[in-house]
């Protein structure tokens, strides 16, 4: 899976300076889109409509299996403050991933409406939380993953993302238009 991330880093050089990458799962029953879209707090009725992913200012989503996947190309990102992730994660498992051009990046799991583990700059040595215990192993490879070249510490974050929800972004999904709303 590694390999994979790394391979579509270097083929999308976009992907490897800015992005966020959501995933959403509920503990119990079901959450759609739409409730998923609601959470994200951008008015009472956002605009839904159809984009390629990838574009600046825009998160695209789409349902994977149970889960909600929110992809963003944003300079900041959206889905990645700490009171969205709060807020997405009411009934539900979040697990996040994202970086941008000054350097910025980080890996957060939030549970129900608690950020739970958070590992800013991707380096386990800062990640702080109630449940870093419970994804040592995952923390073992980010620190493996510290090195080796770039971009092996953010491909090693995508694909822990991966493994924990199921969720797989490649460039078909990101080639793909999916639905989208405009991020503030």
């Amino acid at each position: 899976m590694i390999a994979r991330y790394k391979s579509l880093m270097t083929e999308l050089a976009w992907l490897g300076t800015s992005m966020g990458w959501t995933v959403v799962t509920p503990r119990d029953g079901s959450l759609s889109t739409e409730d998923v879209v609601a959470r994200l707090g951008l008015g009472d009725a956002p605009d839904v409509y159809t984009s390629e992913p990838g574009i600046s200012g825009e998160i695209s989503f789409g349902l994977v299996r149970t889960s909600t996947m929110l992809f963003e190309a944003n300079d900041i990102s959206y889905t990645g403050r700490p009171e969205i992730s709060r807020s997405l994660s009411e009934g539900a498992e979040v697990w996040h991933v994202s970086w941008n051009i000054t350097g910025q990046s980080k890996l957060r799991v939030a549970l129900e409406g608690e950020i739970v583990v958070e590992v800013p700059d991707l380096d386990p040595e800062n990640a702080w939380g109630t449940h870093v215990n419970e994804i040592g192993a995952d923390m073992d490879l980010l620190r493996q993953a510290a090195r080796r070249r770039w971009p092996a510490r953010r491909a090693t974050a995508m694909a822990i993302l991966e493994a924990r929800t199921g969720a797989h972004l490649d460039k078909e999904w990101l080639d793909t238009p999916r639905s989208t709303v405009a991020a503030e």
